[in-house]
């Protein structure tokens, strides 16, 4: 029903960290990965439906599942990945939308 809440993150945060665990010796333990905030699945429909519309003139619409899931605010813990390293978790999801959409038009359509 897209109530579920999620942490999105953009891929470029990712492929940072990535990069730095291959390249050094912080192999031990778990880290989370994520962006510290969470959006519901139909929060972020929203942001790409206005997003495409902005950008394309067209706002697709957003089909919502008439069952209900259960669900709970969480927020990831990310702390010690910004603490072992060099991670920073502030891209924009907006402007990686937009870039998605961008790409997928001129390769795609």
């Amino acid at each position: 029903d897209g109530s579920q809440y999620r942490d999105f993150m953009t891929i470029n945060p990712l492929k940072e960290v990535i990069f730095e665990f291959i390249n050094s010796n912080k192999n031990q333990g778990t880290y989370n990965l994520g962006s510290g905030k969470s959006l519901t699945v139909l929060e972020l429909a929203h942001k790409i439906s206005i997003i495409c519309n902005e950008i394309f003139d067209y706002k697709p619409s957003i089909k919502i599942s008439n069952k209900k899931y259960s669900n709970s605010y969480f927020k990831l813990g990310i702390s010690k990945i910004k603490r072992d390293f060099n991670y920073k978790s502030e891209s924009s999801i907006d402007k990686a939308i937009s870039e998605l959409l961008i790409y997928c038009k001129m390769n795609f359509l």
